[in-house]
C-alpha cells in the first residue's frame, strides 16, 4: 500500500516522492532533472505531483538522469496507478457516508 489518509481524505503516494528523495540524495534540482529528461520545468512539476502520465519514454530517460532503474520505476507507476484508483473510491466512499 502506497497511499494514507490524513485526517478528511485518502491520497495516493506519487512517484515524484521517490523522484524527489532520489534527487536530493544525488544534489541535483528540478531545473537539471527536467532538461535531462526533454520536459519544461512546468512539465517536471506536474510529474512530481503526480499530474503527469509516465510513458515509456518518460521512464527510460527519467532512469538514466537518475541512475535508478527502469524497473523500479515502472513498479512504482504501476503501484501509483492502482493506489490511486483505490483512493479515488474510498474518498467517495467518504462523500457519500453520513457526517
Amino acid at each position: 500500500m502506497m497511499y494514507s489518509k490524513d485526517s478528511e481524505n485518502y491520497f495516493a503516494i506519487t512517484p515524484g516522492t521517490l523522484i524527489s528523495e532520489v534527487m536530493e540524495n544525488k544534489g541535483l534540482s528540478s531545473h537539471e532533472v527536467a532538461e535531462q529528461i526533454h520536459l519544461s520545468d512546468q512539465e517536471f512539476s506536474e510529474l512530481l505531483k503526480g499530474d503527469f502520465d509516465l510513458d515509456d519514454v518518460t521512464i527510460d530517460a527519467l532512469s538514466k538522469a537518475l541512475g535508478i532503474s527502469v524497473s523500479l520505476l515502472n513498479t512504482f507507476y504501476d503501484k501509483y496507478q492502482e493506489d490511486l484508483e483505490i483512493v479515488n473510491q474510498e474518498n467517495a466512499a467518504l462523500i457519500l457516508e453520513p457526517a
